[in-house]
């Protein structure tokens, strides 16, 4: 705290003691020598500007400011203030902080500026951290009211928390509830309508869509166009534009480009714009003396700056002053922003003058940023102390601060702008209010009515509108009846098309038809709380509305807007009508096809044919004996019969040997005996002969693999085609659903039945929920589900809506069971907020009036073909496209045993070649040629096929062959 002079505590008393008196004036005279020892009066001190180039005015007015106050005597009369300027730039924090180090190494007492809340904190950094304090003029950031993170910091106008009750009042004036926002991504622009935005949602007010732009350092290449289109889309009229000065003027110049300035449209901005002259010589460039018709009519809220008791002084100084010298001087009005500057200047020559006068003055030292010194000027909280306490008159207004160091009783002004640039037209205080006596404002387009605060432009649009096959209301289509691909929306027809193309000719918009990506209706992520399907593409904003058979959902209502429902539905299922069979005899072929049990057949006739020839044509299954000669080694063979005759023999002697191979000799069992196999193999009772080839085996193996499946589901759905009937027949109602388990049920996953059993609080729906949860029983559509339900022992719960039309078209095997559940609707969701959900909603109920709806529901629905009664009730069956693969199998197989009987002969051959005997074939043909004859031989007789079917001759004796062949069981592969 600054020292107090004891000159003001020590009082002369009178009284009538001598010693008294003379004690009193000892004191008194010390108190007069120590005071005139310590005050100091400097001749000059130095306050550090800051300028960020937002307007010209600012230096300016700190310039003449400081000669205003030099010139007067009644302020500092012995000490003139020097100014030690610097520019700062927005964007570059770093290059701020090397101007704001390089003022306090001139030992500056204060800084004033920069004009940006950005700025502000940037440069705040170093004046803290030097104990050095500074004064903000413009700066109006609520996140600035941060006394411990900003401790240094006084500024002169009211945060932005205040003027957006100011905006409240302005809006609230003129009976506005729906407008759109628009700021720059920074400090101040993000900042500076929060509090707006929690008194308009305190207020039921509707904020159609918030956009932010990037700023950039010129502003003319900001890029504001998609943020723009957005707004117009919204259908908002009222905008509020929270901005920098230059920045709001090249957005309203796009903004008129786009046809968004025009009658109709109101345009709000705040005091980053309003405070600026629209003859400035930045903005002369883009506008000239003039604004452009487009723009007149702008309405805006800004400190005011003309209030002040020393405001008429100071204006004679600035008309007086050089425009030349002084750019922004010599007008007939100060502006709001150059007011500040001026009055910090003031607040500053007040402040310090105190010190003086308090004999609390210390000379300024300079201070470094750089080093290991914690650089801090020792009298900076004592001079932060006094700038708070300022109360005098100011230029703005009088010139006093609230504990939170920012102004008491703060004044804005509603300014209008007008051909030559702004007029005010209301004044705001926080004792009255808004006073807008006259409303003399001028709204864009020289509209006289106050302009609506939204109007939707349908018939200048086309809507991007999502959907989901689900017929009849939503059929797609990707050929027409003579096989043209189909396109756009010529793919989709369905009661929803002819709906929505009534709607188009009478609202006079035009739409774009696109199926969802991922085929889900639109469900919420319990765990990433994100949603899905066509519900996620309307709240992410991807679509303008779904039209779909798509149910009204309290929980989908929290991210889209639903219409009024166009039909009313309720939640059922539907089940195969199976039931009692009539009486047959052969009620045991039911469970297959009949086309099945053909190929079945034909499977196994066809499998003892193949193992037949295979096991007649493997080498495997015969191999060379050759006849030993007399006095030969018993090695060595002879492949002549005489032999045999000159020993004596014949080949009556070997019937012994003979009748044992004739025993293991599979070449010798028929055609009807292997397909006797097959057909024992197939009803499990085992085959006589078993294949002894590779051949022959593999493919046996792949055909009892195949029986084995056959057989597994034969019998398991015979017990189905036993009960199944019985089972069902006890189902009517959805309770009777959930008590039994016999029956699957289930429902499309992520879809509106799926969330209702989800969220139940009902015991029958939350067991149902854990079932479906815990089972295989969830669809990815209606259409699998409904095609489920077809194939029996399946319940698919859907909406009565869609199971209607199922139940009443062919084939006629579906049944709906129960009363209805969780009654709701299909309506159209559109955007959350969309300004064009009234008019759909009104149009739909028009067409509920009119019979529109029930004219569309009749042509897409019609009359039942099914008949009314019960049909004749069916079960499951398997058919040929349930079991083909099997027989694949089989006959795949068979191909690859082909090719093992080929590597069969090629080993066999290649082993029968011995060079090195001459009675040995030599080589591969004549091993192979060998090996045929002798195959032919044996399966022939004399090697001619027709030998069997000749009469009878006189036997000749046979030409011996090199080597004869006898079947042999044994041989190995």
């Amino acid at each position: 705290m600054p020292r107090v002079s004891r000159s003001v505590l020590v009082m002369p008393r009178v009284t009538s003691s001598v010693l008294t008196s003379l004690l009193n004036f000892f004191l008194l005279f010390s108190s007069v020598q120590e005071r005139s020892s310590a005050v100091l009066v400097p001749s000059e001190v130095r306050i550090g500007a800051l300028y960020d180039g937002e307007s010209p005015t600012d230096r300016t007015a700190v310039r003449l400011a400081v000669e205003f106050v030099n010139n007067r005597t009644d302020i500092l009369p012995a000490t003139r203030i020097r100014i030690v300027e610097g520019t700062v730039v927005m964007l570059a924090n770093l290059d701020s902080v090397l101007t704001v180090c390089h003022q306090a190494e001139k030992g500056v007492a204060t800084f004033v500026g920069p004009g940006s809340s950005s700025s502000v904190k940037t440069t705040q950094l170093v004046s803290a951290g030097l104990a050095i304090p500074q004064i903000a003029p413009i700066a109006t950031d609520p996140m600035l009211d941060n006394s411990e993170k900003y401790p240094y910091l006084l500024r002169m106008s009211a945060p932005d928390t205040v003027q957006s009750r100011v905006l409240v009042d302005l809006v609230n004036e003129f009976g506005w509830q729906q407008m759109s926002i628009l700021v720059s991504r920074d400090d101040y622009g993000t900042h500076g309508l929060m509090e707006f935005k929690t008194l308009a949602s305190q207020r039921g007010w509707l904020i159609r869509t918030v956009q932010q732009f990037q700023p950039r350092e010129n502003p003319a290449q900001i890029d504001v166009l998609l943020q723009l289109k957005a707004i117009k889309q919204a259908g908002a009229r009222i905008i509020l534009l929270n901005c920098g000065g230059l920045l709001g003027m090249e957005v309203l110049r796009k903004a008129s480009t786009m046809g968004m300035t025009g009658g109709g449209w109101v345009w709000i901005v705040t005091d980053g714009i309003a405070s600026i002259s629209i003859g400035e010589t930045k903005v002369k460039s883009d506008f000239g003396r003039e604004v452009p018709d487009e723009l007149v009519g702008v309405l805006g809220t800004r400190p005011v700056g003309t209030s002040g008791d020393l405001y008429t002084s100071f204006r004679q100084f600035w008309r007086a002053a050089d425009p030349i010298l002084y750019p922004g001087a010599g007008r007939v009005k100060i502006e709001a922003r150059a007011a500040k500057y001026a009055d910090a200047i003031l607040t500053f020559a007040y402040a310090f003058q105190q010190v003086i006068k308090d004999g609390f003055y210390r000379p300024e030292t300079p201070l470094f940023c750089e080093g290991n010194v914690s650089w801090k000027w020792s009298n900076g909280p004592a001079m932060l102390e006094y700038l708070k306490k300022v109360d005098e008159p100011g230029i703005s207004q009088r010139l006093r601060f609230t504990s939170s160091r920012i102004p008491r009783e703060p004044l804005f002004d509603i300014v209008n702008l007008r051909k030559h640039g702004w007029q005010t037209v209301g004044r705001w205080d926080e004792a009255r209010g808004l006073s807008m006596p006259t409303r003399n404002v001028t709204f864009m387009g020289m509209a006289e009515p106050v302009p609506e605060d939204y109007r939707t432009d349908l018939r200048n649009r086309t809507l991007k509108v999502v959907t989901i096959e689900e017929s009849p209301f939503m059929i797609m289509r990707h050929q027409d009846d003579q096989g043209r691909t189909l396109r756009g929306n010529d793919r989709f027809s369905g009661f929803c098309v002819d709906l929505l193309d009534w709607m188009s000719q009478g609202m006079g918009f035009r739409y774009d038809l696109y199926h969802v990506a991922d085929n889900n209706w639109g469900a919420k992520d319990p765990i990433t709380g994100k949603w899905n399907g066509v519900v996620a593409d309307v709240a992410y904003k991807k679509a303008d509305m779904v039209v779909a058979s798509i149910t009204i959902r309290a929980d989908r209502e929290e991210v889209v807007d639903f219409t009024t429902p166009y039909i009313d539905v309720g939640l059922t299922f539907v089940m195969s009508k199976v039931g009692r069979k009539e009486i047959s005899l052969f009620n045991f072929f039911g469970p297959l096809e009949k086309r099945l049990w053909l190929l079945i057949a034909i499977t196994t006739v066809a499998v003892g044919v193949f193992l037949s020839i295979v096991n007649k044509l493997s080498p495997y299954s015969c191999r060379p004996v050759a006849v030993t000669r007399p006095g030969q080694d018993n090695h060595e063979r002879e492949p002549s019969l005489k032999q045999n005759e000159k020993t004596g023999k014949d080949d009556d002697d070997d019937d012994g040997n003979d009748s044992d191979d004739d025993e293991n000799d599979q070449t010798k069992i028929t055609l009807g005996d292997w397909i006797w196999n097959s057909f024992c193999t197939l009803f499990q009772q085992g085959p006589e002969e078993y294949p002894k080839s590779a051949a022959g085996r593999f493919t046996a193996g792949v055909w009892w693999l195949v029986i084995l499946i056959l057989i597994a589901t034969y019998t398991a759905n015979l017990a189905a085609h036993l009960t199944i009937g019985r089972l069902q027949e006890t189902i009517g109602s959805v309770e009777d659903l959930a008590k039994q388990t016999e029956i699957a049920y289930g429902t499309v996953l992520s879809s509106g039945p799926h969330s209702f059993f989800l969220q139940s609080t009902i015991e029958t729906f939350q067991k149902m929920a854990r079932y479906m949860s815990t089972h295989d029983v969830m669809v990815a559509t209606s259409e699998e589900g409904i095609a489920r339900a077809r194939r029996g022992h399946y319940a698919f719960v859907w909406d009565s809506g869609i199971l209607d039309y199922v139940t009443k078209t062919p084939p006629c095997d579906l049944k709906t069971v129960g009363r209805l559940f969780s009654k709701t609707g299909y309506g159209f969701a559109l955007q959350k907020n969309s300004p064009y959900t009234k008019e759909f909603t009104e149009k739909i109920l028009w067409a509920r009036e009119s019979g529109k709806l029930e004219e569309l529901f009749n042509k897409w629905t019609g009359g039942s073909e099914c008949a009314r009664e019960d049909a004749k009730l069916s079960t499951i069956v398997i058919g040929l496209d349930h079991m083909l693969g099997v027989f694949v199998l089989v006959y795949g197989a068979m191909a690859i045993s082909l090719v093992v009987l080929t590597l069969e002969w090629i080993l066999v051959c290649v082993g029968d070649v011995d060079k090195k005997s001459a009675k040995k074939p030599q080589t591969m043909p004549e091993a192979f040629l060998g090996r045929f004859k002798s195959l032919k031989q044996k399966l022939f007789g004399d090697g001619d096929p027709l030998a069997r079917f000749r009469l009878p001759q006189r036997r000749r004796t046979p030409v011996p062959a090199k080597e004869e062949y006898e079947c042999n069981t044994q041989a190995t592969s």
